[in-house]
């Protein structure tokens, strides 16, 4: 739709953020078309940098609103590795791997960057994480037996005969494609969608839900006023001090994100979703 009134410039605030990585693919590459084939000025500002770096030929970062790089993306790489930037993780696996080797040994083709891993290998060893999960429990919280769900008008059920268990004390991963019904399901165990058939057991207590906007969590006009109890403890526990007097809708996408999560911990959830 913003296409059609043929902008010179394109402007996109985060387009990726709601993505699964093949839409996310997807979405890029209609936008190398659209600059290369349309001619239009491409601008992202997106936190998500591994499919953005690959076709952008330049890459300007801003941190506490001033530029504090400003070149191509390998150069954006080597700026975040040097300073040990915690934007660095938002690269791709491959990208972090060359920028921690790069100023140890230049890798000039592939024999010898083989025989130099193999070296390395055999003078450093990967330690794995040893500590016991003591907050697992064999009991169920939530158990969810032959759901079935579909919205009015929809020809087919986007939630078909699930069954899924979830342990007391688990962090569970619902994955999947963009429409596969992740949010859907979410949103029928919370109780804010009925399902079709089937049934859904709430063992673990009280549950708190943090949508995809987590602005409809809030509704006074600081954010110290939307925690319950001790709000400077929370706060500190979330490192939101500083934010404590401001209006929620005031804070920036990831402080509001930290701050609804913050709000459902101080209600006393059990199980968060």
């Amino acid at each position: 739709s913003v296409m059609a009134m043929d902008p010179d410039v394109l402007l996109l605030d985060e387009p990726l953020s709601q993505l699964d990585p093949i839409a996310s693919t997807q979405f890029i590459s209609l936008l190398v078309r659209i600059n290369k084939e349309l001619g239009k000025t491409v601008i992202v500002a997106e936190h998500q940098l591994g499919g953005l770096l690959s076709v952008a030929k330049r890459a300007v970062m801003l941190d506490n609103g001033k530029v504090c790089h400003d070149g191509d993306a390998s150069s954006l790489t080597e700026h975040l590795s040097k300073n040990n930037h915690p934007m660095l993780f938002e690269m791709p696996a491959g990208v972090r791997a060359s920028a921690s080797v790069s100023n140890v040994l230049p890798l000039l083709d592939v024999p010898s960057a083989k025989d130099w891993y193999t070296s390395y290998g055999e003078k450093h060893t990967l330690v794995s994480p040893t500590a016991a999960d003591d907050t697992l429990s064999e009991e169920n919280c939530i158990s969810v037996k032959n759901l079935s769900f579909g919205y009015k008008n929809s020809k087919r059920d986007i939630i078909r005969n699930l069954s899924l268990d979830i342990k007391q004390g688990s962090i569970t991963a619902i994955v999947g494609g963009n429409g596969a019904g992740k949010s859907t399901l979410l949103n029928l165990i919370c109780g804010t969608l009925k399902q079709n058939s089937g049934k859904i057991t709430i063992n673990g207590g009280k549950i708190g839900f943090l949508p995809q906007d987590p602005t409809l969590l809030f509704n006074k006009e600081t954010l110290r006023e939307e925690f319950v109890g001790n709000a400077d403890e929370i706060a500190s526990a979330f490192n939101l001090t500083h934010l404590l007097s401001r209006h929620p809708f005031d804070l920036s996408g990831g402080e509001r994100q930290k701050a609804a999560l913050a709000k459902l911990v101080s209600y006393g959830a059990d199980i968060l979703l």
